[in-house]
């Protein structure tokens, strides 16, 4: 099936063909559970490979931060197969961010300079 692998620490986005089964999935990444976080319009949902390992962080459009390897997959079918992804690439990229958008402040800097300070993340 065609899915997404949202990858924080190479900070990419790509294409690829996984098994339509869940366990299937969990077994290439080492038997790591694998949790529903998001569903994007398209009603392709965002899947966070849950593990020890640490790992960079990524947002989608508003989304908190998430620490971990994302996955996009596509609507579940007959028998809990998944479904190909119908969410486009490109409109996905769109509004991927990679880090955090947590910076450290101290408490001075938040209350003189909160109102003047654009970031990514608004």
């Amino acid at each position: 099936m065609r899915a997404y692998v949202i990858d924080p620490m190479d900070e990419s986005l790509s294409e690829v063909d996984l098994p339509d089964l869940t366990s299937e999935i969990r077994r290439l990444f080492d038997g790591a559970r694998i949790e529903r976080v998001e569903t994007l319009p398209a009603g392709d949902a965002i899947h966070l490979v849950v593990s020890d390992a640490s790992a960079g962080t990524f947002r989608v459009g508003g989304s908190r931060d998430y620490r971990g390897v994302g996955l996009v997959l596509g609507r579940r079918g007959a028998f809990g197969l998944f479904g190909h992804v119908m969410t486009d690439l490109d409109s996905l990229s769109a509004i991927l961010r990679f880090g955090s958008c947590i910076e450290p402040q101290t408490v001075a800097e938040v209350t003189d300079d909160s109102r003047h300070r654009r970031s990514d993340c608004d």
